[in-house]
């Protein structure tokens, strides 16, 4: 158990390191936390469906837990690649101020990831009534 808080206070370093630096300073820290942000998914989602096939000894609620957090793992990494597009427009909008070419570009990504914010937070939602409903 140990190792585990250890693990998430590094990750909890690397994401505070992210959020602090920009540019190509951070690229180091969001490969590392995008290599940590894949593996849980990938680990949530082997679970959560070892747990529901029978092969690992979860309860159903457990197994629809963690299937819940991996999707929302997988919806936060589509909208880093969704918030692509918004650094260069944000960019443009400092450097030579308010176009219709950067409103249109910082209009289409916020409309784009707002379904996908939306989403996390049903998916949160969820998760958060399977840990206090019944167990099924």
């Amino acid at each position: 158990m140990l190792l585990v808080w250890l693990a998430g206070l590094v990750w909890l370093a690397i994401a505070w390191a992210i959020h602090l630096k920009h540019g190509p300073a951070a690229e180091p820290y969001r490969k590392v936390d995008a290599a940590v942000r894949y593996a849980a998914l990938t680990a949530l989602l082997a679970c959560g469906l070892a747990g529901l096939a029978g092969a690992l000894a979860l309860s159903k609620f457990i197994a629809i837990k963690l299937l819940l957090l991996a999707a929302g793992i997988g919806l936060g990494l589509l909208i880093r690649r969704q918030l692509a597009p918004l650094f260069p427009a944000v960019g443009a909008l400092r450097a030579q101020g308010a176009s219709e070419a950067t409103n249109a570009a910082i209009a289409d990504v916020l409309s784009r990831t707002t379904k996908s914010v939306m989403c996390i937070w049903v998916i949160v939602l969820l998760a958060s009534f399977t840990g206090i409903a019944l167990p099924i």
